[in-house]
């Protein structure tokens, strides 16, 4: 038997897998592109979901701040339901989304007509209340007659224990010169979880110290009051 065409075809076979192998395929690029910003639907920013991929979820996005899902709309009536509607924590007036809604101008100042300088409350939220709020500066209730009743004539009075313990009450006036000043008594403690307040009547939940003011229009006092079991 004649072996000698045997090399030849092995040789072509070889040549034959060379030529047939596969091409490598360069690696697929990363992919870079953006997605679109969250508020690109107007529904991405009431979905529970972070839509751009930015690490903020719906009206937390700045991209959803002028999302109706993230507005108090004044228009709708949102400003006056009691609800927090664009769920930032803030209801009705005091969002600034209501700043120009009506009935929530008025929310911006003490109003001295309402009676809101002597009602013990903060009533346009920026920290100072009744005749310590510079709204009230003109108000009836917060001027005051040097003459009448000067700093070393106030003096805090109180019915009570004079050594109290907690769980025991004062009733607290505030007098000049020996006689009880007229209109509402305004009492605060400081720390103000010492003592429970229902106008001028205190209950004292906590031992320690701490400063009791007493406040009648525009004149005020305090004391250190000492609470034990």
């Amino acid at each position: 038997m004649n072996f000698a065409w045997l090399p030849i075809v092995l040789g072509m076979s070889l040549f034959a897998c060379e030529e047939e192998e596969a091409p490598v395929r360069p690696p697929k690029p990363p992919d870079t592109a953006q997605p679109p910003p969250e508020s690109s639907s107007p529904w991405h920013c009431d979905d529970g979901e972070d839509n751009d991929l930015d690490g903020w979820v719906d009206c937390e996005d700045p991209d959803c701040e002028t999302s109706e899902f993230c507005t108090e709309w004044v228009e709708d009536g949102d400003c006056g339901d009691g609800e927090d509607n664009d769920g930032d924590g803030l209801v009705d007036c005091e969002d600034s989304d209501c700043d120009e809604a009506e009935g929530c101008e008025e929310s911006l100042n003490e109003d001295p007509d309402a009676g809101e300088c002597m009602d013990g409350l903060d009533n346009d939220g920026d920290g100072l209340y009744d005749c310590n709020d510079p709204d009230c500066e003109d108000s009836e209730d917060c001027q005051v007659d040097d003459e009448e009743c000067v700093e070393e004539k106030l003096e805090i009075d109180v019915f009570g224990p004079s050594n109290p313990e907690v769980g025991d009450s004062w009733t607290v006036w505030l007098r000049c010169d020996g006689v009880t000043l007229v209109g509402t008594a305004v009492v605060r403690f400081n720390p103000p979880t010492f003592a429970t307040i229902d106008t001028n009547e205190v209950t004292f939940v906590e031992p320690g110290v701490a400063e009791m003011t007493v406040q009648v229009g525009a004149y005020r006092d305090s004391m250190t009051v000492t609470v034990t079991r």
